[in-house]
């Protein structure tokens, strides 16, 4: 499968299961307000604020980890050497 193909399939697994549960929440939104039960509703209107903040946050790492340069033998190769390098690198150096 080529690089594009896995970027796309990335991206496509982080936003659609976000989305999905956003839209079940709604619905259980909807239903809360046209109740009048404002504890559900506050409940799911929390919950989809999380998710899309999540969402959010997800996708701008994806976009950031995309965005930075390519190593020539690939997105699998420079992931090896990302990992190799933070678990030899002291605790205090995870930020990078």
């Amino acid at each position: 499968m080529s690089e594009r193909q896995l970027m796309a399939n990335e991206v496509h697994d982080s936003l659609a299961q976000g989305l999905t549960f956003m839209r079940m929440r709604m619905s259980l939104l909807r239903d809360a307000v046209r109740h009048k039960d404002d504890l559900r509703a506050f409940k799911y209107w929390a919950d989809v604020d999380d998710a899309l903040g999540n969402s959010h946050r997800r996708l701008r790492e994806l976009i950031t980890y995309f965005r930075s340069q390519m190593d020539p033998q690939g997105s699998s190769t420079r992931c090896r050497r990302r990992r190799r390098r933070s678990s030899t690198a002291p605790a205090w150096r995870w930020s990078s």
